[in-house]
């Protein structure tokens, strides 16, 4: 089973911190659930995933990847707070600076229950309809507590009586509530022009998604993955040959992630290659076997690596590709064990 880690990210449209499971992120890009705070916290806790969910620019923080799910939703809050004070401060004012609580970590989630704040969704821009002015809304705010007072006769004043004061009051009280009227249809106008915008953002959306799924490598071809045959291995290799076909393929590839080089290689040669095709390969073609090395398959796994960003350089995604080659015959025993049991 997949060793599961947590990656503590930025999400670029509010800046806000999160720590999330790395299997969430693709890229630059982090699925989020449309979930309520109880229910968002246990599918960040269990790393539950589904692709129907909205994706969101996210900036990933260099060595912030964690085993330990508490842990990593200390750093974060660490991270948040770090944040928050270089926004607000201001080496003008002679203010005393506030530094960040230090927690110490733990394996155990348990003993950092009490440290964890609650999930905060990421809170997306709000369109701004430029026909109603920030002027307007600000009156609508104000008037219930206007510091404006006006005369109102006593009833101890002599020439005043209850009735005066009462036709006084009732004439003010109508006026506010013509203004409450007024601004009333002016809000429904506005949330109408508000719900029309994200009817269409959401149209336009689809093409797009279509599109994009349309030119997946594992959907576009007729291969079937993990390959198991010579016979698809060199169709592959064939379709590697164009450009734009390469390029494409190195651009899905590079998201599939991972907390290290070895783990981004796992990912990506088990889901295109299966065991029993890798143990006819070596990286360099040694002892007999074929060269992975001098195949396009083999350049597209070095060239997604180095797109990533997770392997430092081609040094360290070799390495990583020839650990994963060796251990191929084990994987295989492994299974066969299993399935005699």
């Amino acid at each position: 089973m997949e060793e599961q880690t947590w990656t503590i990210v930025q999400f670029l449209e509010d800046m806000s911190v999160e720590a999330v499971p790395t299997l969430w992120l693709r890229g630059d890009l982090c699925y989020w659930p449309p979930y309520k705070q109880e229910k968002l916290t246990s599918a960040i806790k269990k790393q539950a995933l589904d692709t129907n969910w909205s994706q969101h620019k996210v900036k990933v923080f260099r060595n912030a990847t964690f085993d330990n799910y508490a842990r990593a939703r200390v750093k974060a809050k660490s991270a948040e707070d770090c944040s928050a004070s270089d926004l607000y401060s201001d080496p003008d004012i002679g203010k005393r600076k506030r530094f960040p609580k230090v927690f110490s970590s733990s394996s155990s989630d348990d003993s950092l229950s009490n440290l964890e704040c609650p999930i905060k969704a990421p809170r997306f821009k709000k369109t701004k309809i430029e026909q109603y002015p920030d002027t307007e809304i600000s009156e609508v705010i104000d008037l219930p507590f206007t510091e404006e007072k006006e005369d109102i006769p006593s009833m101890n004043e002599p020439g005043f009586s209850g009735e005066q004061v009462t036709h006084c009051c009732l004439q003010q009280e109508h006026q506010v509530l013509v203004e409450l009227k007024n601004q009333n249809h002016m809000l429904r106008g506005m949330i109408t022009d508000v719900l029309k915008i994200v009817t269409e953002i959401k149209q336009n959306q689809r093409p797009a998604e279509h599109l994009e799924t349309s030119e997946s490598l594992f959907v576009k071809y007729n291969i079937q993955f993990p390959i198991k045959s010579e016979e698809d291995f060199l169709q592959l290799d064939t379709i590697l040959l164009e450009d734009y076909n390469y390029n494409n393929a190195v651009k899905e590839l590079s998201k599939f992630g991972g907390s290290s080089p070895y783990n981004f290689i796992k990912r990506v040669m088990s889901t295109i290659l299966s065991d029993n095709l890798i143990i006819e390969y070596s990286w360099l073609g040694r002892k007999g076997k074929r060269s992975l090395e001098s195949t396009m398959v083999g350049k597209l796994f070095v060239s997604a690596a180095d797109k990533s960003g997770i392997s430092p350089n081609k040094k360290k995604t070799e390495e990583a590709i020839r650990s994963y080659m060796k251990r191929g015959k084990e994987r295989l025993t492994a299974k066969e064990n299993k399935n005699m049991v």
